[in-house]
């Protein structure tokens, strides 16, 4: 991923947790350390972003993750595909083997189905080579999503303590370089995104931690919820 489409899911996540507080967050600038320099209502303050991940770390990530971006790369480029051919918006979902050799087949299918002349709305199954299942239904075009089903009905991690402060850890480590660079306001916001297996991760509620020289701690489980922490000074 490159440092452009990271930053855009950043803010992306930063502006949907400012919405669920209800809070006035205006991006003065992205910077890197830390990641954005934000005014709410006439005070400003640094956050850092980062994004928790469930199941096993290798140097280079989470291995759920990897695995689920590169399936979703793969689908992403028959849904560009079809969408430049036909430009008609689906929802596509994938269940089951997803080689090459079914993948292959996906578009002709999609092709066959004459979506042009189909009302949006009913969803048709098609069974493809073997052992792949799509359901698709024709759709606005702001609805349009195609995914792997698999990567997303996963177990959901509910007591993720541990990765929490291992994170503010990891972050408080470079806490004076963010305050050298914005102030001794600094925030860290972690992010796990529930959409995904790689996300799956929860809280009934948020107990007291040792914070650090953060402001505050905001854990963001996308899209439901944000737990917040505060410090005392």
């Amino acid at each position: 991923m490159t440092t452009l489409a990271k930053k855009k899911i950043e803010r992306f996540y930063a502006e949907e947790a400012a919405k669920l507080m209800g809070k006035n967050w205006i991006f003065e600038s992205d910077r890197e350390h830390p990641d954005f320099l934000i005014n709410e209502d006439g005070q400003k303050f640094g956050l850092e972003v980062s994004e928790l991940f469930t199941g096993e770390l290798s140097r280079s990530g989470s291995k759920v993750k990897q695995a689920e971006a590169h399936i979703q790369k793969t689908i992403t480029k028959l849904r560009e595909k079809f969408e430049a051919e036909l430009n008609i918006p689906l929802i596509v979902q994938f269940v089951g083997n997803l080689s090459k050799e079914n993948m292959d087949l996906v578009l002709p299918a999609l092709r066959a189905e004459h979506f042009e002349i189909r009302p949006i709305g009913p969803r048709k199954a098609i069974e493809l080579g073997k052992g792949l299942r799509i359901y698709v239904r024709k759709t606005w075009e702001h609805a349009a999503e195609w995914y792997n089903v698999g990567d997303r009905v996963g177990w959901v991690n509910q007591n993720p303590i541990k990765q929490i402060t291992d994170a503010i850890e990891k972050k408080s480590k470079e806490f004076s370089r963010y305050s050298q660079e914005v102030g001794p306001d600094v925030r860290l916001l972690l992010i796990a995104n529930r959409r995904y297996n790689s996300g799956k991760i929860s809280l009934t509620n948020f107990p007291d931690l040792d914070i650090g020289q953060f402001t505050a701690v905001y854990f963001f489980s996308y899209p439901e919820s944000v737990f917040i922490s505060e410090s005392d000074s």
